[in-house]
């Protein structure tokens, strides 16, 4: 077996500045696996497309807008199934999803932010999760096509416009 242990710019076989990228092409042992990335689980969100792919991301902690961004555009959300890593959905995290339908919120989720569905003219059902305290203003603004809303005893108040112009 070949065994190289030399840094950048060496000179190898009479060539001169040679750096060695992968060493086990040169022998008879395989390359080492790499990690595996982590199985999905309930504590990933889950975005549907509108044409029904899923996209899952691993978000902790706060959702908002740019924990999603580069995955997949605001338009095109027709679902989303938020994981129990998520303890909080921040001020416009899903602002003018207009085809989002369905969101489904853990009981790991305490508090949802301002404006954080507002203009999602599709949605129709949500249930708040135990433990939110707080409904902040304008959460619901103009979401015209919700029917049904399931607030918990744990929800104290409710902010200004949370439901305005909800048909």
């Amino acid at each position: 077996n070949l065994g190289l242990s030399f840094g950048e710019n060496q000179s190898f076989y009479g060539e001169e500045n040679v750096t060695i990228l992968d060493v086990y092409f040169l022998t008879n042992e395989p390359e080492p696996e790499s990690e595996p990335e982590p199985e999905p689980d309930d504590s990933w969100t889950f975005f549907t497309h509108t044409d029904g792919t899923v996209y899952p991301i691993n978000i902790v902690g706060e959702l908002t807008g740019s924990s999603y961004s580069s995955t997949i555009s605001k338009t095109n959300i027709a679902e989303v199934d938020i994981g129990t890593n998520v303890t909080s959905i921040g001020d416009n995290a899903f602002k003018e999803c207009s085809a989002l339908q369905s969101v489904t919120i853990p009981d790991s989720v305490t508090s949802i932010g301002m404006d954080a569905f507002k203009d999602c003219i599709e949605l129709q059902t949500v249930t708040i999760p135990d433990g939110v305290v707080n409904i902040n203003a304008r959460t619901f603004y103009r979401c015209t096509a919700l029917q049904t809303v399931t607030i918990p005893d744990s929800v104290t108040g409710i902010g200004s416009n949370a439901f305005s112009l909800c048909d």
